[in-house]
């Protein structure tokens, strides 16, 4: 296998996750999730399905399992629960509270 091969190849192994940005502290208060970067002082604060997606995030849910469970209990077709869920995902990812790593794919949540 030359170089370009096993580049590939270690490519392919990997998978990006979105996960909580190590500098965020969060604390759920009576059901509204509330999160604070320390590195750039953004504030957020979360209720409902953002709540719920954050505390699955937190967890390490893979985004399958987060739509899954949008659906099990959100009255929503599963193309607009998989639009949401990017959507809200980018805006706390646009807001530091959240980054995206590549991890070897053996590693990910079953």
């Amino acid at each position: 296998m030359n170089g370009d091969e096993m580049s590939t190849a270690s490519r392919s192994a990997l998978a990006t996750i979105t996960m909580v940005n190590p500098a965020v502290v969060f604390a759920d208060l009576d059901g509204e999730v509330v999160l604070l970067n320390t590195e750039t002082g953004v504030y957020f604060g979360l209720e409902g399905a953002g709540a719920l997606i954050w505390a699955m995030l937190a967890d390490s849910a893979p985004e399958g399992a987060i739509v899954e469970r949008l659906l099990d209990r959100f009255a929503v077709e599963p193309e607009r629960a998989r639009a949401d869920l990017a959507a809200f995902l980018d805006q706390l990812l646009a807001k530091r509270l959240l980054v995206r790593r590549d991890v070897p794919a053996t590693r990910l949540p079953a």
